[in-house]
């Protein structure tokens, strides 16, 4: 079983960065690809990328950092995770990813003029179970942030050939297609700080 696994991680390691390559030459950064298609019989799995919004006095106090969450709902177990995300890279840069089930992370801030994406794969030979945060991503917003600015973080989803896919141990080389939410980082004027 274990065998299987490692091929099946090999094989998605090498087909996520390969999608990359190719699906950036028609990526829109702002536009969401994540779609009900997502979803499928098997799974009603939400995968959620934290969204927040921060005014300039604190974006700046935190040195134009930003921490947000990918996180799952739903979960009827997992044990094996692809996933791989865009967003505008001249108006952010991801820092760091971090967290228990971060697995495989490749990071690539300048694959493109304004485009960056990160991707992360995982593998483990039994099942998580419950609602988890996946990762906590670090992402920098540059200095020339203004207040109604709004930064999408989009899930890539080819209904095809999905980027994010979830396998689990009890049902072996079986895709779960989860549902995604994509994440948003809002410059707001004089208002606390809201996170979803």
């Amino acid at each position: 079983m274990k065998t299987i696994f490692k091929k099946a991680l090999a094989g998605i390691t090498a087909f996520a960065m390969t999608a990359a390559s190719l699906a950036i030459t028609s990526f829109t950064p702002g536009n969401s690809l994540k779609a009900s298609a997502a979803t499928n019989e098997y799974s009603n799995i939400n995968v959620v990328h934290e969204s927040t919004e921060i005014t300039l006095e604190e974006l700046a106090a935190n040195n134009y950092y930003v921490e947000l969450d990918i996180y799952v709902e739903n979960n009827t177990g997992f044990n094996t995770q692809l996933f791989e995300l865009f967003y505008a890279s001249d108006e952010l840069t991801v820092d760091s990813i971090e967290g228990d089930y971060a697995g495989v992370i490749n990071i690539a801030n300048d694959s493109v003029p304004g485009v960056g994406f990160f991707i992360t794969v995982y593998s483990q030979a039994y099942n998580i179970y419950g609602d988890v945060t996946l990762y906590t991503v670090k992402y920098k917003v540059n200095a020339d942030a203004a207040v109604g600015d709004e930064y999408t973080i989009s899930f890539w989803h080819d209904v095809v050939q999905p980027e994010h896919e979830m396998y689990n141990e009890d049902k072996v080389n079986l895709a779960e297609y989860a549902n995604f939410v994509d994440g948003t980082i809002t410059i707001v004027d004089d208002a606390a700080e809201t996170t979803t």
